[in-house]
């Protein structure tokens, strides 16, 4: 993927996210989990760190980080984990984030009090 595609898939996900109702920015917010797993993590990752608005995180987290971890939280804990620390974005949408606690090596590297449970 060129660095221009990257970035317009990127942009159209958070067009999505604004309320914008086009074809190209629903095929990007939804699309962000297809393809490569670690493509996939970085745009997700660069998305929810971009994003401005409050509600964002709670879309991002009952949306594509959802899909993401259903698919690959136990195969891709640690790239999950070390994307969420730091990043208080993508750890507010991770409180969303539906069946977390089905992956239990992914939440014992997540920081304290985000166990999917809550």
């Amino acid at each position: 993927m060129s660095p221009e595609e990257r970035e317009a898939i990127i942009v159209g996900a958070l067009r999505f996210l604004a309320g914008e109702e086009d074809e190209d920015a629903e095929d990007s917010y939804f699309g962000l989990t297809e393809g490569d797993p670690v493509m996939s993590w970085s745009l997700i990752c660069d998305v929810a760190t971009r994003s401005r608005d409050i509600t964002d995180p709670s879309t991002i987290g009952a949306g594509p980080l959802e899909s993401f971890i259903r698919r690959y939280g136990t195969t891709h804990a640690e790239m999950i984990a070390d994307g969420i620390m730091g990043n208080s974005r993508l750890i507010a949408a991770l409180r969303w984030v539906n069946g977390l606690h089905r992956h239990p090596n992914l939440v014992g590297l997540l920081p304290p009090g985000i166990d999917g449970t809550t």
